[in-house]
């Protein structure tokens, strides 16, 4: 038995190939200052390189523009290789925005032409224009850099440059700054007895501005820097000032705005009935050390038809005038213990009364499991994961996660490190889910360079536990990407539950709209703040939206104007060129259509991503269309259908034989303009919309919808 096991631990390893990930940086101004680096995808350590012009490292440097290949063999006798190009470089022409961005309504902007980081050979020859005219240099700094001064926001500038040895190269940008716009006071509740008034300050997607709210008598009550939007609370009623100033760094003096609220007065006839609703899992009537509160429970006062809201924690707090009202809570699936008979009598007479609710649920355990995955491109990373959550007030088992991989990926790592990884298999184990609770989970793979574009990787995902559930049907899923090129980084992509089509809702099968947001950093610094807003389409019902995967810690909250919200509070994501597989960032969340749905409706939506108080990255639209699963699908803009001019200033030319709807559609999926038409040719005025890019989706009596993008001047 000792031999036979010597052997087996002695036998070598068979050799096979591999894959190699390569990384050209450009030459900068014909100088030898290019490089690539090199990674190997698989075999086994260590590695030897045979460079086709000679060298023997692993990555290389000081290199000329031109073509450059490799064979790396690993230490068993597999081989694999990488061949690319080190493109030539141009001029760097660098300008920053040191002397200060642009106030609201002036023209104090300036920026710098920053020759020292110019990677020619001085001296320079600079040609810059302002808004398309020749501009002459305001003074320069103490480097000798010209400033260029009197720039409002949004004026464009460009400079060209070229050195001593005739390298040249250009630089175009903007001037940015705040647009001035008056933070919006939203949410007013009135104050009872007390300091219990609040409001809900919006910068109505201005850059964050610092506040300084003062009361009538001129006394400071409140200030916070870095306003977007903010619950103020602890109000007494009266009139209050707003104080609004931008005094970020790059900001030079910009003006106050003076605006101002008032929170009203219920006293002294009023009070605040308040409480907690919670799940009592021993039917005791006392909340309990691990008995969870039940978050966003709608609650129902009368008369007067009043709702009050359960906050994360379960806890409430509505203010009211005195008065004999009752109380009921509208979820049906809970069981009330204490008190036994809903609704429940309240009176409220100058005083503070409390109504807490013990509550058991006829939900019966069930788990459910949430996925999202990156963009898998050869010679890059990919990965998936995904959470489970417990979908109800009862305790689970244990819980057991298991992913199968596609066999074309090449495992690098897990987290949480994962129980087992045998094959092509992932396991990782979890201690039982208490109510509501979730774990999350997620894998990195290489994808091997010479991996066909289109080719489907296909990856399974179960969650699974010691206790019966309700329901398997969510418990598991199917997880596939499509091996693509070069792409946009930022987009937001939607699968139904039928997962029959990409571009089809089909009415009769599908139930459901997982929604993806992917962004990534493509920046040059590392961006510390990352904020995800999307606004849902009428088309979809707000109130079955269920929270799903994230890659990174996050807070969710829905804002006016059906607005969901996702702050990735200090992520510092690392930019793609410092840490290319670390750049990137995800989020998704499930949601149903609004009912009825009727054949052809579209529905488009699309998210905005900020990287710290950057402009957002607006995604592409994902757009589904509904049918039914026997009927017409919705094909690509037929060349019978004729849109002109575009880009458009006042009317557009809209032909399409058999034509019978269309609707124009903003950058965030919202329905701003729709007609019926009953020509095959129509003119259709567009004064009413702001300049920007829509979405013409235009509907045949087939029940085909076609869309194109247009751009009103």
């Amino acid at each position: 038995m000792k031999l036979i096991l010597s052997a087996l631990f002695l036998a070598p390893l068979s050799a096979s190939a591999f894959s190699v990930s390569g990384i050209p940086t450009a030459t900068t101004c014909g100088n030898n200052t290019g490089s690539i680096d090199i990674t190997p995808l698989g075999g086994t350590p260590p590695y030897t390189y045979a460079w086709a012009d000679g060298p023997t490292t692993e990555d290389r440097s000081g290199l000329a523009a031109g073509d450059y290949s490799v064979v790396v063999m690993d230490n068993v006798g597999g081989t694999g290789s990488w061949n690319g190009t080190v493109a030539g470089g141009t001029l760097f022409v660098q300008t920053t925005f040191a002397g200060g961005f642009a106030c609201p309504g002036e023209s104090n902007g300036s920026f710098v032409v920053v020759q020292s980081m110019f990677n020619g050979t001085p001296p320079y020859n600079l040609s810059v224009y302002i808004n398309g005219s020749p501009a002459s240099p305001s003074g320069t700094n103490g480097d000798g850099d010209p400033i260029y001064y009197g720039l409002a926001e949004g004026d464009q500038f460009s400079v060209s440059a070229s050195d001593a040895g005739g390298c040249s190269g250009s630089h175009d940008d903007v001037m940015y700054g705040p647009f001035g716009i008056p933070i919006a006071v939203t949410n007013i509740v009135a104050a009872c007895n007390g300091a219990n008034g609040s409001v809900v300050l919006d910068n109505n997607g201005d850059w964050p501005a610092n506040i300084i709210i003062t009361d009538a008598g001129g006394q400071q009550v409140y200030q916070y820097d870095q306003v977007t939007n903010e619950l103020i609370t602890g109000l007494l009623p009266g009139d209050y000032n707003i104080q609004q100033t931008w005094t970020w760094s790059m900001i030079n003096g910009c003006t106050s705005i003076i605006g101002g609220f008032t929170v009203p007065d219920l006293s002294p006839n009023c009070g605040n009935v308040h409480g907690t609703s919670w799940y009592d899992l021993d039917a005791d009537c006392v909340r309990d050390v691990g008995e969870v509160g039940i978050p966003y429970s709608v609650l129902y006062i009368q008369p007067g038809g009043q709702y009050a809201l359960t906050n994360g924690n379960g806890a409430y707090g509505f203010n009211i005038v005195n008065g004999s009202y009752t109380m009921t809570q509208l979820d049906p699936t809970l069981i009330h213990y204490c008190p036994a008979t809903q609704p429940v009598p309240f009176v409220v007479n100058t005083s503070d009364p409390a109504v807490d609710f013990a509550n058991g649920s006829t939900v019966p355990l069930d788990l459910a499991l949430y996925t999202v995955q990156g963009v898998a491109r050869p010679g890059f990373n990919y990965s998936f994961g995904g959470i489970v959550r417990n979908q109800s007030p009862q305790v689970s088992g244990p819980v057991t996660v298991t992913a199968d991989f596609d066999p074309t990926l090449n495992f690098i790592s897990a987290s949480p490190t994962p129980t087992s990884v045998l094959g092509t298999t992932i396991t990782w184990t979890f201690g039982s889910l208490s109510s509501f609770a979730l774990v999350g989970f997620s894998a990195s793979f290489g994808v091997p360079a010479p991996t066909p574009l289109g080719t489907v990787l296909t990856n399974s995902v179960s969650a699974s536990n010691t206790l019966a559930e309700t329901t398997l049907a969510n418990n598991a899923a199917i997880v596939q990407a499509t091996v693509i090129g070069s792409y946009d980084p930022n987009d937001k992509v939607a699968a139904t539950s039928s997962d029959l089509s990409q571009d089809l809702y089909y009415i009769d099968q599908d139930e459901w709209i997982d929604y993806t947001i992917r962004f990534q950093n493509t920046g040059t610094a590392s961006a510390i703040d990352v904020v995800v807003t999307d606004t849902i389409p009428a088309e979809l019902d707000m109130a079955t939206f269920e929270q799903g995967a994230a890659s990174h810690v996050f807070d969710v909250s829905f804002k006016p104007g059906r607005v969901v919200e996702w702050r990735f509070a200090n992520i510092n994501l690392p930019d793609s060129t410092t840490d290319e597989a670390a750049s990137h960032g995800m989020v998704g969340f499930r949601i149903r259509p609004r009912l009825p749905l009727l054949a052809g409706t579209v529905i488009a939506n699309a998210a905005n991503i900020y990287f710290d108080f950057n402009d957002p990255v607006i995604t592409e639209p994902s757009v589904l269309t509904a049918e039914f699963s026997t009927g017409t699908s919705r094909g690509s803009a037929p060349t019978e259908l004729l849109v002109y001019p575009n880009p458009v200033s006042d009317l557009l030319v809209v032909s399409l034989m058999g034509a019978e709807r269309l609707s124009f559609r903003d950058l965030a999926g919202r329905v701003v303009l729709e007609a019926r038409i009953d020509a095959d040719r129509i003119q259709i005025a567009l004064d009413g919309l702001s300049a920007g890019t829509y979405f013409l989706v235009v509907t045949n009596a087939g029940g085909q919808a076609f869309m194109r993008p247009v751009t009103k001047q």
